[in-house]
């Protein structure tokens, strides 16, 4: 996959993608090409939905990478292929939201302990007679 890899980094470079995202889809396509043990120029869209699959059930990664791996196989055969990708036909994953973990009193005291110091509330609230700054920010002293 060199070619195609040296082909892909220079299309993401034209394309002014961050350097983050040139090294995350770079190594999406390796994955998927490492998964087949064949080039994606030989791979098409069973093969593709067949990896996507894998990513869900089997590796059971989060919504967010498999929407990586999906932007990075779509770049490949949209810019660096120049496949249409439409013709794969393959839907995009709709992403989940995960709702919050909320703690329960109890759980709340057992984490702060109760006869602690620091488990009091008010510890919480900043001073606002004298607020502090991080060493490296001082405000002028007119605003102060």
């Amino acid at each position: 996959m060199g070619r195609l890899y040296d082909q892909m980094k220079r299309d993401l470079e034209l394309r002014n993608f961050s350097p983050h995202t040139r090294r995350t889809y770079l190594a999406c396509v390796r994955r998927f090409a490492l998964y087949f043990h064949r080039s994606p120029v030989e791979l098409g869209d069973p093969e593709i939905r067949e990896y996507l699959h894998y990513l869900i059930k089997e590796r059971k990664v989060s919504q967010g990478a498999v929407t990586q791996a999906y932007g990075a196989l779509k770049f490949f055969y949209e810019t660096t292929l120049k496949r249409d990708w439409e013709g794969f036909r393959i839907p995009k994953g709709k992403g989940g939201r995960r709702l919050p973990t909320v703690l329960s009193q109890q759980e709340v005291e057992a984490l702060w302990g109760r006869d602690r110091v620091y488990g009091d509330p008010a510890y919480l609230v900043p001073n606002l007679d004298r607020p502090s700054y991080p060493h490296s920010f001082r405000p002028a002293a007119s605003l102060i």
